[in-house]
C-alpha cells in the first residue's frame, strides 16, 4: 500500500492496514514462540518477550548454562568486579576487519565465505572463567615464563611490533581502525600471542590477565543454531531467525552500562534548583536529557573481544595462505583461488565465482557474473553488474554509469524520522522522510601503490592526511578508467 502522509483524515484503508500490520506481528510474534520451544525447549508467554533480539537470545543462553552447568555458572561467567576495568579495557576492543589488498581487476575468481564464521568461533573455543586478576609485568621475560607455565593467563596487555605486510593487529589513527606496521599497544590472548611468535614478531608484556578455569560455554547453544541453519532453505523463517539469533548474542556481552534518557517535562513547578539545571527550556516544551548508569546489566567484555579476536586471527591465517587476496570482508576473502569448498561451520565455501570483481573502498566493489537466464526464445549468457556501495547497498544494472552517478553525486534516500527529530520539529513519528545523501567516505587503510596494489600504513614513518590524498587520487583514476572501458563494451 503507498501512503500520503499529506493526508491528514484517517480512512478506513489506512485502518485495514494498521490491523493487518498487528496480525503481521502477532504471527511473527507466535513463530519466535514456537521457533524457541521447539528447537531449544524454551518456553516464553507473549508478553514476557524482551524489546530486543540480543536480548532474548542472552536469555536463552543463559537457561542453556543453567541446564548443563547448574545455577551457579552465572557467577562464573559475570565478573562482579567488572565495572572496576570495563571502561579501560574497552578501548582494546575492535570488530571485524575490512580492507583491499589489490585494486586491480581480479579476473574469474571466487567470493569465498565462511560458513557461521562468528558462531564457528563460539562453538570452538573455550571462554575464561570469573573472576579475573589483572596484574601489571615489571619484567617481560619473566611474565613470558609465566605466561607459558600458567594456562589461566589467558590474556595480555602488550606492545606488538609488526613488520608483517599484512598485519595483524588493529589500531585507530583519527577515530579511524587501520591494521598498520610499527609498534601498537593492545590486549592479545594467547591464541593471537602464539601466532604473532610464530612468524617472529617482537611482543612486550605489560600486564598479565588471568582466570578461574575455562569452560565451551557457547558450543549448544551455536550447535543448535547451526542445525536449524543446515536443515532449512535459506529463505525460510527458520534458517534467517536461526542466523540472526546465534549471531546478535556475543554482542551481548560488550554492552556499554551508560544510557541516555530522555524525558518530555510539562510542568517544573516544585523541581529543585539543582533539577533545574538539568533541563532545556525550548520553544517545544522542557526537555531533559541524561545518563544513567544501568550497573545491574550482565556484562563480560572479555567474552565479546575474544570472539572478535580470535574471528580476526582466523580471517588472517587464510588471507596469508591465499595465493593472491584482492579484498576481505569480516567473513570472506575475494581472490583467485578457491580457498575451500566445504559446508562445515567454521570452513569457507565460494559464496560466488565471478568474472571480474573490482574493489572501490571497504564495502564497495563492482562484480561482473555471467548468468544464463531463460527465454522462451533465445536462451544467451547475459553479462550483469552487480555494485555494492558502502550507505547505498546494492545495486545491479547493465548501465555503469548510472552506478558512477551515485559515486560522484548525490543519492534520493528514504528514512523513517526519529524520535528526537520529531520532537523538536514538531513532525509526526511516521513520518518518512526524503533527502539527498552524499559519498563522502575514500578508502583509508592502506596505501594504494601506483601499480594499484596496496602497502600497509607505517606507524611514526607515514603521514595520514597524505594517505587520503593519495588514494582518492587513485580510486578517481580507477572509476574513469573502469567506466571508459564500460562505455566502450555497451555502445
Amino acid at each position: 500500500m503507498s501512503i500520503d502522509y499529506n493526508i491528514k483524515e484517517i480512512t478506513q484503508e489506512y485502518i485495514d492496514y494498521c490491523f493487518r500490520d498487528i496480525e503481521i506481528i502477532e504471527i511473527a510474534f507466535k513463530k519466535i514462540i514456537n521457533f524457541l520451544k521447539d528447537f531449544y525447549n524454551y518456553e516464553i508467554h507473549i508478553k514476557n518477550l524482551p524489546l530486543t533480539l540480543p536480548s532474548l537470545s542472552k536469555r536463552v543462553f543463559h537457561e542453556i548454562l543453567k541446564r548443563n552447568y547448574g545455577k551457579d555458572i552465572l557467577g562464573k561467567i559475570y565478573d562482579i568486579h567488572s565495572k572496576d576495568y570495563e571502561l579501560r579495557i574497552r578501548e582494546y576492543y575492535y570488530g571485524g576487519r575490512v580492507e583491499v589488498f589489490n585494486f586491480n581487476c581480479c579476473f574469474n575468481g571466487y567470493y569465498n565465505d565462511f560458513n557461521s564464521h562468528y558462531g564457528a568461533i563460539m562453538k570452538e573455543n573455550e571462554f575464561p572463567l570469573a573472576p579475573y586478576n589483572i596484574e601489571p609485568c615489571n619484567n617481560s621475560n619473566k611474565c613470558f615464563l609465566d605466561w607459558k607455565k600458567n594456562k589461566d593467563i589467558f590474556a595480555c596487555i602488550c606492545n606488538v611490533y609488526e613488520n608483517l605486510e599484512i598485519p595483524l593487529i588493529a589500531t585507530k589513527i583519527n577515530e579511524k581502525l587501520i591494521f598498520p606496521k610499527g609498534k601498537k599497544k593492545c590486549l592479545l590472548f594467547r591464541k593471537e600471542i602464539e601466532y604473532l611468535l610464530s612468524l617472529n614478531q617482537k611482543i612486550e608484556i605489560l600486564e598479565i590477565i588471568t582466570c578461574n578455569g575455562y569452560l565451551p560455554i557457547f558450543n549448544e547453544f551455536v550447535k543448535i543454531a547451526f542445525k536449524i541453519k543446515s536443515s532449512y532453505d535459506s529463505n525460510s523463517f527458520e534458517y534467517y531467525f536461526a542466523k540472526i539469533f546465534m549471531l546478535s548474542l556475543y554482542g551481548k556481552f560488550a554492552e556499554k552500562r551508560e544510557k541516555e534518557k530522555i524525558e518530555i517535562i510539562n510542568d517544573i513547578k516544585g523541581l529543585s534548583e539543582l533539577e533545574l539545571k538539568e533541563i532545556s527550556n525550548t520553544d517545544k516544551g522542557y526537555l531533559k536529557r541524561s545518563n544513567e548508569i544501568h550497573n545491574t546489566i550482565k556484562i563480560n567484555i572479555f567474552f565479546s573481544m575474544l570472539i572478535s579476536s580470535l574471528a580476526r586471527l582466523k580471517l588472517h591465517k587464510e588471507i596469508m595462505k591465499s595465493k593472491n587476496p584482492f579484498y576481505c570482508d569480516s567473513d570472506s576473502i575475494v581472490s583467485i583461488d578457491l580457498i575451500e569448498n566445504s559446508k562445515e561451520i567454521g570452513h569457507l565455501k565460494p559464496e560466488f565465482s565471478f568474472n571480474r570483481f573490482q574493489a572501490l573502498g571497504c564495502k564497495e566493489y563492482i562484480i561482473e557474473k555471467t548468468n544464463v537466464r531463460a527465454n522462451p526464445i533465445i536462451k544467451v549468457p547475459l553479462q550483469e553488474l552487480e555494485v555494492k556501495m558502502k550507505g547505498f547497498g546494492r545495486l545491479t544494472t547493465n548501465n555503469f554509469n548510472f552506478f558512477i552517478s551515485h559515486f560522484k553525486s548525490a543519492k534520493k534516500q528514504n528514512r523513517m524520522i526519529g524520535f528526537m527529530e520529531s520532537y523538536n520539529r514538531e513532525l509526526p513519528l511516521n513520518l518518512v522522510l526524503v533527502y539527498n545523501k552524499f559519498k563522502r567516505s575514500v578508502y583509508d587503510k592502506r596505501f594504494i601503490n601506483s601499480d594499484l596494489t596496496t602497502r600497509a600504513f607505517e606507524l611514526n614513518k607515514d603521514d595520514y592526511n597524505k594517505l587520503i590524498q593519495n588514494n582518492e587520487y587513485y580510486i578517481q583514476k580507477i572509476l574513469n578508467d573502469y567506466q571508459s572501458e564500460l562505455n566502450e563494451v555497451y555502445k
